[in-house]
């Protein structure tokens, strides 16, 4: 199994600019660490070709006073309620990233004829050495896609070069260091000495993904994740626990009537076809027992039509995708699943979580919760319904998980962030 720490540390022996390219590829390493990587040359050739081509068309914009730059990688609700304690602030900010709103896009950059000369020449001089320590750490069917991500990571590079050259930035702020267009973002604020804060957007999935950290301080969630930070080699005092506002304990309506059985609402994960396939076989064995309600709850990435052809069972039901989380948590009576994020949510409204680890892959924060919250964890159909039937009776913690939430985690990570930036 390749080891991607020692793999992004490897490649950032390579130098470009002064800054190490194993990092530039970190979301990448990421998917092939979860096995979820799939190999998209064309897609690669298109993005590398657009971007070149819009790049020649742009000036790098220019600020007249110091300003903050906040990185934000979407439009989704947890990425705008984590940027929402910096919509006010007296300070100047600038909106980048991977959002509508964004004034400079994760997909627009300026390049000139010397910089993509400057980039061939680099490509054509390291192209062997990056391939050896790619089939040294046993990468070898994706090389072709990770190196035109690469060239596509250079190019982006080479705009917050001439960025930061230009403009004065206090502070760098972000939803997240090490995602394909965030990370060299951060690496350059690096080489300029631009202090940068990131605030944890999702669960935590050991050994890779959040760390080697690129920012200079993470805002974390609780104590479990402050732990799990340290576990994975970053020092105490980059660490700050603020708690998050993507989440919210949520009131359940305790008049509804008693259920005849139990739903249990299985969550999946985009992971490879045949592994979703795995869980919810073991899943629909339940069916079996004809003592409960069988539900699957989709990723926001993928889609019902692929699903129901995964869904061999006519006892499972697959829920809305646009279900709201409050009319879940009021429906769900047991949450299995194998790495959702989900479970967190469910665990802080008192929803019980089964941890289904019946794969060949990691199941990062499934086995964390295991670990740090006392969540049941099982192997097969037949220990899921032994562990069923006996739900009641385990003591799950949720006193690690979440410090504040909600409205008061907005106002600790204002608190806090004015903190770091003054």
């Amino acid at each position: 199994m390749t080891d991607f720490i020692k793999l992004e540390e490897d490649l950032n022996s390579i130098k470009y600019k002064d800054v190490g390219i194993g990092s530039l590829l970190a979301l990448e390493f990421g998917f092939l660490h979860k096995e979820a990587y799939q190999t998209k040359v064309l897609k690669s050739y298109l993005v590398f070709i657009k971007i070149v081509f819009r790049a020649f068309l742009n000036k790098t914009p220019i600020f007249p006073n110091n300003i903050i730059l906040y990185y934000k990688s979407g439009d989704k609700n947890h990425h705008n309620q984590i940027y929402s304690p910096f919509q006010n602030m007296k300070e100047t900010v600038i909106l980048v990233g991977g959002t509508k709103d964004a004034i400079i896009s994760s997909s627009v950059f300026n390049i000139s004829i010397k910089n993509l000369k400057d980039i061939v020449k680099w490509i054509f001089s390291n192209y062997q050495k990056f391939k050896t320590i790619l089939n040294k750490n046993l990468i070898n069917k994706n090389e072709l896609s990770l190196f035109l991500d690469l060239i596509i990571n250079l190019l982006r590079l080479n705009f917050w070069n001439d960025f930061f050259q230009k403009n004065k930035v206090k502070t760098l702020i972000g939803d997240y260091d090490r995602g394909n267009a965030s990370v060299p973002l951060f690496l350059v604020s690096n080489k300029y000495n631009i202090r940068s804060l990131v605030i944890q957007h999702g669960v935590i999935n050991p050994p890779y993904g959040y760390t080697p950290l690129i920012a200079d301080i993470v805002f974390v969630w609780g104590t479990m994740q402050k732990r799990q930070f340290l576990e994975l080699g970053v020092v105490e005092n980059r660490i700050s626990i603020t708690g998050t506002p993507i989440v919210s304990k949520i009131k359940k309506n305790t008049t509804e009537k008693q259920k005849i059985k139990k739903n249990i609402v299985l969550a999946v994960n985009p992971i490879k076809t045949e592994y979703i396939k795995q869980q919810i076989d073991a899943f629909g064995q339940l069916s079996l027992e004809n003592e409960y309600n069988l539900y699957i709850k989709i990723h926001p990435s993928q889609t019902s039509k692929n699903i129901e052809k995964l869904v061999d069972n006519k006892s499972i039901t697959i829920l809305p995708k646009n279900i709201e989380f409050p009319n879940f948590v009021q429906m769900c009576d047991v949450l299995v699943t194998h790495n959702s994020g989900l479970a967190n949510e469910c665990i802080l409204n008192d929803v019980p979580v089964i941890i289904l680890n019946n794969l060949p892959i990691v199941a990062g924060n499934g086995l964390e919760l295991h670990k740090y919250c006392n969540v049941p964890l099982v192997h097969n159909a037949e220990e899921l319904n032994g562990q069923l039937k006996n739900i009641d009776t385990v003591s799950i913690s949720k006193k690690n998980l979440y410090y504040k939430t909600g409205q008061e985690a907005k106002v600790e990570i204002q608190k806090e962030a004015l903190n770091f930036i003054n």
